[in-house]
């Protein structure tokens, strides 16, 4: 799944994912387990979402960027938004974080180049579910055709509800739909990451609110 070696020796030493999930350190490891363990992937991104959005509501400077690209990502994952405007809003995200201090009449607060890259994965990986579940519905839409056909019926009796994507790990080899979901796992990741640089308070309590925040999803 190419997630960081030091995390493939941490799951070894463990009997499954899941225990490896509860004695997680890192919230980028965290997402790589989710990840790993089936989670939808879109519950993974409102998680991270959610996560950055209450470190970006503290800022006193420059937040909208940030704000913009994590409300997309939300309306992304809802279809309510497209990928070119998450792709835009993901954009505008990167360059907050590499640009728009200097433009500050003080000094942004500790971490924002850390939040607002963590704002634009999370905008990335919305991008990433989004064009998921298009691949995903035209490979059903193409799979109902070819049962209409052998039926003799309209494809309207054929075509299944599309539920949420999720990676199944043992088919990242042989099938490339389950091998690209892998950039929203990552993308999920990084922004974990640059969420924890951010956060001075340490891993610990991010991982416990996402843990806390996906269980809840998934219930």
């Amino acid at each position: 799944m190419d997630a960081p070696s030091e995390l493939l020796g941490f799951v070894a030493e463990r009997p499954s994912v899941e225990e490896a999930s509860d004695a997680c350190p890192s919230l980028e490891w965290f997402f790589w387990l989710a990840g790993a363990a089936s989670a939808p992937l879109a519950a993974m991104v409102h998680v991270l979402g959610d996560l950055v959005e209450r470190r970006v509501d503290g800022l006193t400077d420059g937040g909208k960027p940030l704000t913009h690209a994590l409300q997309v990502a939300r309306d992304c994952v809802a279809r309510r938004a497209t990928r070119e405007q998450c792709e835009d809003a993901a954009r505008s995200a990167e360059f907050a974080a590499n640009e728009l201090p200097a433009t500050f009449r003080t000094v942004p607060g500790h971490g924002y180049a850390e939040l607002a890259r963590a704002a634009m994965w999370t905008a990335r990986g919305a991008e990433g579910v989004m064009t998921a579940r298009l691949r995903l519905e035209a490979r059903r839409l193409e799979e109902a055709h070819r049962r209409a056909s052998w039926l003799g019926g309209g494809i309207d009796i054929a075509l299944s509800r599309s539920e949420d994507v999720a990676l199944d790990a043992q088919q990242i080899a042989t099938d490339a739909f389950h091998a690209d979901l892998l950039y929203v796992i990552a993308a999920c990741a990084e922004g974990g990451k640059e969420l924890s640089l951010a956060h001075e308070g340490g891993d610990n309590d991010l991982v416990a609110e996402a843990r806390t925040a996906l269980t809840r999803r998934l219930a």
